[in-house]
């Protein structure tokens, strides 16, 4: 059974904002994050296909955004950490992060808009 509080919060996490994150980012269960290459070029397409790291810019995209979901091997990435990962990114770029620790999003901030829980 399903409260109302409960519902609407699961309904604000569902509903893009406008003039916000891209649509994606609400849906959890989006092709995106799904297919690995279909991730990575929607990466891409958002400028977002780089880590910042300086071990890793000689790096392959495909190998880079595995470095940033910290996996092992590209197959072991999955769908959810796909999300947070764009998630992340887009905050960041998007002027939501921390001051104190540039390059981390405001998880506070993300939490209101329904991004994360």
């Amino acid at each position: 059974m399903t409260t109302s509080r409960r519902a609407a919060r699961a309904e604000l996490r569902t509903t893009p904002v406008e003039g916000g994150p891209p649509a994606e980012l609400y849906d959890v269960h989006a092709e995106v994050w799904r297919d690995f290459d279909l991730y990575c070029e929607w990466m891409r397409d958002h400028g977002w296909g780089a880590v910042d790291s300086d071990d890793s810019r000689d790096l392959p995209l495909r190998d880079r955004l595995v470095m940033v979901c910290g996996q092992g091997t590209h197959r072991d990435v999955d769908p959810a950490d796909r999300r947070d990962n764009a998630t992340e990114r887009w905050a960041v770029a998007n002027g939501l992060g921390q001051p104190e620790y540039p390059g981390f999003p405001d998880w506070g901030r993300l939490r209101e808009m329904g991004l994360i829980r």
